[in-house]
Formats: structure tokens, sequence, C-alpha cells
């Protein structure tokens, strides 16, 4: 019992919450500033069709893994880098800076 927790504890930890794609990007609608998984597709521009908003708010993100008081998340918080993003300032979704 305990090697097959310890098993799942591995599994989450190498494979977490990102998509196990080359392919497929996780994106944060600008607008809700809820993550998605998005399937690339060759030639296709930003930002992507929301399907939260069905609109083109969706911008790449990237994982966080940390809380505001320095703890470590399981399950990451998704965050679009500002070299992403060009549009005015952001209300709901999440945007670090010098990413």
């Amino acid at each position: 019992m305990a090697l097959g927790v310890a098993a799942a504890e591995i599994r989450s930890y190498i494979h977490g919450n990102t998509p196990g794609d080359f392919s497929t990007t996780m994106y944060v609608d600008s607008q809700t500033g809820q993550a998605f998984p998005h399937k690339n597709v060759i030639g296709e521009g930003m930002p992507i069709l929301s399907p939260y908003t069905g609109t083109t708010t969706g911008y790449p993100a990237v994982p966080c893994y940390w809380t505001a008081s320095g703890e470590i998340r399981k399950e990451p918080y998704w965050l679009v880098p500002m070299r992403h993003w060009a549009g005015p300032a952001l209300h709901s979704a999440r945007i670090v800076e010098g990413g």
C-alpha cells in the first residue's frame, strides 16, 4: 500500500498539472483569469480563442508553484508573462513581471 502511494506521489511530482502532449500549452483567458489547455496549431496567431469567453483573449501561461506567503503549492497557479501581454491592464487575469 505504501509503495503504491509513493509511486502516485512521484508520478504527480513529475507530471503535475501540466499538459502531457508537447503540442499542448496552457493558456490564461485575460478576461476571466481562467487557465485552459490548448493544442497549438501551426500558423495560429495570438491571442487565441478562449473557451470561456468565445473571443481571442487567451495568452500562453507559465506555472507558478509558490503562494504569496512563500509556501509551495501542489497544483500550479497559471500566470501570463508580461512579454505575451500587449493590451490594457488586466483586472482578473494573473500576470507576472519579468517573464
